[in-house]
Formats: structure tokens, C-alpha cells, sequence
């Protein structure tokens, strides 16, 4: 097996970070970069430089801003009927 840098599952820590995910209450959690170190194995630092890089932090606001509008429709559809 080639030696080199380890390879990290960057989709799956982006779509932590922009989706975050459901707790068990059903409240939806957006981890922090520490949570992500501690879950993926992977330093803060490298986290954040992708977070910023890649704008995931506007990506998880516009996530976010989806979400509530969704939310919002589902709300007038039942209200509506």
C-alpha cells in the first residue's frame, strides 16, 4: 500500500457541516469543527481551510434558509386545507 497523505471523506464532512443532522429529539444539529475533528479523524485546521475555501459556511445559510422554507410551505399547505 503506497505511503502519502491520508485520504479523508471531505462529501461526507461537508455534508455534515452544511446539513448537519436530526438528534434524536428531532432537533437538527449543525456540528462545529471540533465535533467534525473528533467524528471524521481530522485536525480543525483542515476543517476550517475547506469550510472557507469551499464556502461551506454559506452553503449551511442557504441549507438552512431552504429548510425553513420548506418548513414554512408545509405549514400554509395544512393551514390552507
Amino acid at each position: 500500500m503506497p505511503q502519502g497523505r491520508p485520504r479523508h471523506n471531505w462529501p461526507a464532512i461537508r455534508e455534515a457541516y452544511v446539513e448537519g443532522y436530526l438528534l434524536e429529539s428531532g432537533i437538527r444539529h449543525y456540528p462545529t469543527a471540533e465535533e467534525l475533528s473528533e467524528k471524521f479523524h481530522v485536525s480543525v485546521p483542515m476543517i476550517r481551510g475547506q469550510c472557507s475555501r469551499n464556502a461551506w459556511t454559506s452553503e449551511r445559510a442557504e441549507f438552512m434558509q431552504k429548510l425553513v422554507a420548506t418548513r414554512q410551505d408545509a405549514i400554509s399547505g395544512k393551514l390552507a386545507n
